[in-house]
């Protein structure tokens, strides 16, 4: 049977993945297969509490290109549907990947809910460039009309 491919885009400082699949489950069982690059990583090793200031230091050490991003490039081109969700988590750095992800979402030309909860001519700019959504409830009933794709 096919299954509509959504990858999860997004800052996860919130369980909010979880309320997206757990809702499209709900309400269609078996059509949707979530790509959700959190499940690949603990919270501890996803350096998701460090301060962008920590954050640069590793990355100055380290030699080589992350390999999360060439997983997250499959990842994107593979899907059917991106949602992402633009989350305000101040005073970190806001975004980076998830722009990073919509970005390759326009270049594969894959649509995308966006969910944009963060109120910046930037985040309301590339919102404008897919689905747009203001609240997690209102992506989701967004997502929920790709279902005919099965």
């Amino acid at each position: 049977m096919r299954v509509v491919r959504v990858y999860l885009a997004g800052g996860f400082h919130t369980p909010w993945d979880l309320k997206v699949m757990t809702a499209v489950q709900a309400r269609e069982p078996n059509k949707f297969f979530f790509l959700n690059p959190r499940s690949g990583w603990t919270e501890k090793s996803s350096g998701i509490h460090l301060t962008d200031e920590e954050k640069e230091v590793i990355d100055k050490a380290e030699d080589d290109f992350p390999t999360y991003w060439n997983v997250d490039a499959l990842a994107v081109k593979s899907c059917d549907v991106m949602f992402a969700n633009l989350e305000d988590y101040r005073p970190k750095l806001m975004g980076p990947g998830v722009i990073l992800e919509l970005g390759m979402a326009y270049a594969f030309r894959i649509p995308a809910v966006v969910v944009n909860q963060v109120d910046h001519r930037y985040y309301r700019a590339i919102s404008k460039l897919f689905d747009p959504a203001r609240t997690l409830d209102e992506g989701i009933e967004k997502l929920l009309q790709y279902s005919w794709l099965v």
